[in-house]
């Protein structure tokens, strides 16, 4: 049975519209779903002990919607269903035809948002949305957002996370689980993050700040920064800007014409392929060993490491005279630079 709040609703101005709260037993709710079109979402998981799920929903109409369009838009309401455990919250909608085909460019900005409150103890949920500003703290279960524009924010999650967010930005915190993060252009920063990793970004900025675990990057254009991590890269990179500093572990991949500038920590272990782009690696404390080579591209490094030039490869090899024991860097490329610094 389809429910609908509009009868027991309370209007608090001209513009904003809030709903009786839904209040649910944890054991009548296996799975949530969330769909709509914009507005601000905030999830936050019961940090004591608590036998219910918690909703409240708020209506605000377009400020910048003429009567016309605020009327068309009157019966855009709030609805759920429970069906076997699977609790849905959704916008049902009715389009003017007239009103979107002329003002089809405009309808973002006159569109009523719907603000949603979800609190209580964690369950999976999936969250289908436009636009708007979504917030998930403490959360236990496994979360997975599909969004066209907007801030995420997460913190303190511990299930497996799958996102994708078209444009915008994404904020992870404290993550632990399995992470699937797809962008076209957004900035991604993730911070405190420990477990498995894909990141899929077009372009856009992308910056992992205390990582440890397996990662797996393809990224296209813009900017990778890696501040501090440990355990295991592969990269798949296109034209992009990548920096890894202060890292530790195994780093392997290609890249076409993006510069890679890795700055290695402990026993590190680097294997990278390179068309034209440049590879710069930081050793300075190593004693890793180093094959390098280069068809086109320079090379440079400490005076000690033997050059040896082919007929279709020149190359640098040796072994660095730092305290580090362990390790080891090979780099091939057609036409790019290569440094030992």
């Amino acid at each position: 049975m389809w429910l609908v709040f509009m009868i027991m609703a309370s209007f608090v101005s001209a513009e904003t519209l809030n709903y009786k709260p839904l209040v649910f037993d944890e054991s009548e709710i296996k799975e949530i779903h969330i769909q709509g079109y914009q507005g601000d979402i905030t999830v936050s998981g019961a940090r004591s002990a608590t036998s219910n799920i918690e909703i409240q929903v708020k209506k605000i109409t377009g400020q910048n919607a003429s009567e016309e369009q605020k009327e068309a838009f009157d019966n855009w309401i709030f609805s759920y269903k429970n069906q076997d455990g699977i609790l849905k919250l959704f916008i049902k909608e009715s389009f003017d035809k007239e009103i979107v085909t002329s003002q089809l460019g405009k309808m973002a900005t006159f569109l009523p948002k719907f603000n949603i409150q979800l609190s209580g103890l964690s369950k999976p949920i999936t969250i289908h949305w436009r636009v708007g500003d979504l917030t998930v703290n403490s959360w236990r279960a496994p979360l997975k957002v599909v969004q066209q524009n907007g801030r995420l924010n997460f913190s303190e999650l511990s299930g497996d996370t799958s996102v994708f967010l078209y444009q915008g930005q994404i904020h992870l915190n404290k993550l632990r689980g399995n992470v699937n993060l797809e962008s076209y252009n957004a900035k991604c920063f993730v911070t405190d993050y420990e477990g498995n990793m894909k990141v899929e970004s077009f372009s856009g900025k992308v910056t992992l700040n205390r990582i440890a675990g397996s990662l797996s990057l393809t990224k296209q254009s813009g900017s990778v920064e890696i501040l501090e991590g440990k355990g295991q890269v592969d990269l798949d990179n296109g034209s992009a800007s990548v920096i890894l500093k202060r890292f530790s572990g195994d780093i392997r991949g290609k890249t076409d014409s993006g510069r890679v500038t890795a700055d290695l920590t402990g026993a590190a272990n680097l294997r990278l392929s390179s068309v034209d782009g440049d590879v710069i690696v930081s050793a300075a404390r190593s004693a890793a060993n180093i094959n390098v080579g280069s068809k086109k591209g320079q090379l440079s490094g400490p005076n000690y490491l033997r050059r040896d030039q082919w007929s279709s490869l020149k190359t640098m090899m040796g072994q660095l005279r730092g305290n580090e024991q362990g390790g080891r860097v090979f780099v091939r490329s057609e036409s790019g630079n290569i440094r030992i610094q």
